[in-house]
């Protein structure tokens, strides 16, 4: 006699037994993009610590009083903006991508912000 992988003790054979004493487990069911993935908080951890640093730096570096210092003082909302939604984006596998993206994207920004700010004035 073939053995049941179903529960004895449900009502429907088609149901599974959450009951721990019953011994027979679901079948092992595969993986959704709806799934939640637990490692998913490195990426926007590494990006939270390099990105105050680089912002750090790049305002150690740019004079004071100039435009350029101004527009990259206000630019850096951008970085700001791309970790907040590295954090807030749902830690699904459907969203592996997105919010690794956002999380490279938010030092690089910075990077970017201060090549295009510390330039120096041209003399007229």
């Amino acid at each position: 006699m073939a053995e049941s992988t179903v529960c004895e003790n449900a009502p429907c054979h088609d149901v599974w037994c959450d009951d721990v004493r019953c011994g027979v487990a679901p079948p092992e069911r595969e993986r959704g993009p709806d799934d939640r993935v637990s490692w998913q908080w490195i990426a926007p951890l590494v990006s939270t610590l390099v990105t105050p640093f680089l912002a750090f730096w790049a305002l150690v570096f740019i004079p004071l009083f100039t435009p350029g210092s101004v527009v990259f003082r206000c630019a850096l909302a951008l970085p700001l903006g791309l970790l907040i939604a590295a954090w807030a984006i749902p830690r699904r596998r459907r969203h592996i991508g997105r919010r690794v993206l956002y999380a490279v994207l938010a030092p690089a920004s910075v990077f970017v912000l201060y090549l295009s700010c510390a330039r120096p004035m041209p003399n007229p």
